[in-house]
């Protein structure tokens, strides 16, 4: 569905930032982020594939990082859960705990895609919150209930998408974050339009991003809210 896609990818973005505070990867992996984040997945993957894992601690998390976005791209979602958890495990060898938890929304989507499996996702999605409510750590509370609003979109459950959209857009006014808001803002558009059949309190979600994308000129982004 687009919403679900223009989250994951909203989602993807902001993690690979994120993660950029953390420590300084090697140029190649630095590469290979890159050319994940500009939309060149299908190489960045078979350049992964081609590597020796990584001697650092640090640089082995944002291998597995990498490989299991890639694979959650490339719809293997078994594999990529295999690989968050890999990540999350390195991460939290590095005392980088942040990244850990922040992995925990990656591991659920995985989770949540995949069909039979017996793996809960729910531990994942407690532990985040737990974290980011122990730290008050409000960016990542809007983030983690944006992620519940798009798992219910998979569901049907169109009310409680609304309704955790809302509240992540909420939390996000007082921080402030404009790339969460601008994606929070084309979810809702999406949701409202196709599932809810509400065109006007769509366009009213999309008119909101105008103005600011239009100061920052990203044309890109401009032109998919039109």
């Amino acid at each position: 569905m687009p919403i679900r896609v223009n989250w994951v990818m909203c989602l993807l973005i902001n993690v690979l930032f994120m993660s950029r505070a953390f420590s300084q990867y090697t140029p190649v992996l630095e590469s290979l982020r890159s050319e994940l984040e500009s939309g060149k997945q299908e190489q960045a993957f078979l350049q992964l594939k081609k590597m020796k894992i990584p001697s650092s601690t640090p640089d082995k998390a944002l291998y597995y990082f990498l490989l299991a976005k890639c694979n959650d791209i490339k719809n293997n979602h078994q594999e990529a859960f295999s690989g968050y958890l890999k990540a999350k495990e390195y991460y939290i060898a590095a005392d980088s705990i942040g990244r850990a938890m922040d992995i925990n929304l990656d591991i659920a989507f995985s989770i949540d895609l995949q069909k039979n499996t017996k793996h809960d996702y729910t531990k994942y999605i407690d532990e985040y919150f737990a974290y980011a409510t122990k730290q008050n750590d409000s960016l990542r509370l809007a983030k983690g209930y944006a992620h519940m609003a798009a798992q219910r979109i998979d569901r049907k459950q169109y009310t409680e998408s609304l309704k955790y959209f809302k509240l992540a857009r909420a939390i996000n006014s007082r921080v402030k974050d404009k790339d969460l808001e601008i994606s929070i803002n084309s979810n809702l558009a999406v949701l409202y339009n196709e599932d809810l059949n509400k065109p006007d309190s769509a366009l009213y979600y999309l008119r909101k991003n105008v103005d600011y994308l239009k100061q920052e000129n990203r044309s890109e982004d401009l032109c998919y809210n039109y």
